[in-house]
């Protein structure tokens, strides 16, 4: 009788013991769904829908001096950034890339066409900021009337960063051209 009784007791014991150990486990992971519950996700898209701007500037009307820039922002291509927010949120911006297209016009002669992509860039050679950046923006600098050349400077940078390559395009009449790496931030 004894030994019935210490296996029953045995058995008693181990069924508890089971069931314990279920009961830990199910509480486990219900702490981590609600604290996956508890944490939300805001998603922000710069720009919020696909833009396409256009400056078309007559610099000089005696010599059909023209500049046209059209950025374009892609979809397909984009930069995320994601950060935990103070309320226990978590915030994930979505920044598109963009192409633009800079055409010089000289007496109805085009000077310059080209498509700016951040991966034609060859003057930066770092994998690293690329995967991070995007092609931001492109504005007309200067303008020599004497010398008849155009200085349009254009940015690639790390959205909400100072990293950034900053180049410019000099177009002159005389069909010189270049795009010049100017500096890194």
């Amino acid at each position: 009788m004894n030994i019935r009784l210490r296996d029953l007791l045995l058995y008693v014991f181990g069924v508890v013991f089971i069931l314990s150990c279920e009961s830990k486990k199910s509480g486990q992971q219900s702490e981590n769904k609600k604290s996956l519950i508890k944490r939300d996700t805001i998603t922000s898209y710069f720009p919020e829908r696909r833009e396409v701007h256009i400056t078309d500037t007559i610099l000089d009307p005696e010599n059909g001096f023209k500049v046209l820039i059209k950025k374009t922002s892609l979809k397909n291509k984009f930069v995320v950034q994601s950060f935990e927010a103070d309320n226990n949120e978590v915030q994930k911006h979505i920044y598109y890339d963009n192409s633009i297209l800079v055409k010089v016009f000289s007496d109805n002669k085009v000077l310059l066409d080209t498509l700016l992509t951040k991966d034609k860039l060859e003057q930066i050679g770092d994998r690293d900021f690329l995967k991070q950046a995007i092609l931001y923006n492109a504005w007309i600098d200067s303008f020599d009337k004497d010398k008849q050349e155009v200085v349009v400077l254009f940015s690639v940078n790390v959205p909400d960063t100072d990293w950034a390559y900053d180049f410019s395009i000099i177009v002159s009449k005389d069909g010189r051209k270049e795009i010049l790496l100017d500096r890194i931030e």
